[in-house]
């Protein structure tokens, strides 16, 4: 898990979420795929179900549960299903952060009620 760690905090921190302590910073559609299913022994694989699982219930965060799908890159089973679901979550949050620009207002913007050219200068006055 350490290298789910390592690459979750990596991959937030390259598109500039990974900064904050702040769920909401650190939050990004990521789904998780556990590989090897078609191999007959839990020995092949490196990480178990329930540990995998674990995991992404403990980062999910605010935005709930990451989703987690058992795979095979042999046989295909999971794959498609953890893209639909990285897909889906990504044009969800693509929407999201499409309102939430649309409707925000500048905190720190100033705004000048008149303009200097229209205020008569000194060399225009009497």
């Amino acid at each position: 898990m350490e290298n789910l760690d390592t690459w979750r905090s990596e991959f937030l921190r390259q598109i500039g979420r990974g900064v904050s302590n702040s769920c909401n910073n650190e939050y990004f559609p990521f789904v998780v795929l556990g590989n090897k299913i078609d191999k007959d022994s839990n020995q092949d694989r490196h990480v178990s179900r329930s540990s995998a699982e674990q995991w992404c219930c403990s980062k999910g965060g605010d935005a709930g549960i990451i989703p987690y799908f058992e795979s095979s890159a042999k046989t295909g089973v999971g794959v498609e299903e953890g893209f639909i679901k990285a897909a889906s979550l990504a044009l969800i949050e693509e929407e999201q952060q499409r309102s939430q620009n649309y409707f925000s207002i500048p905190v720190n913007r100033t705004i000048a009620l008149s303009d200097e050219r229209d205020s008569p200068s000194k060399s225009d006055c009497c």
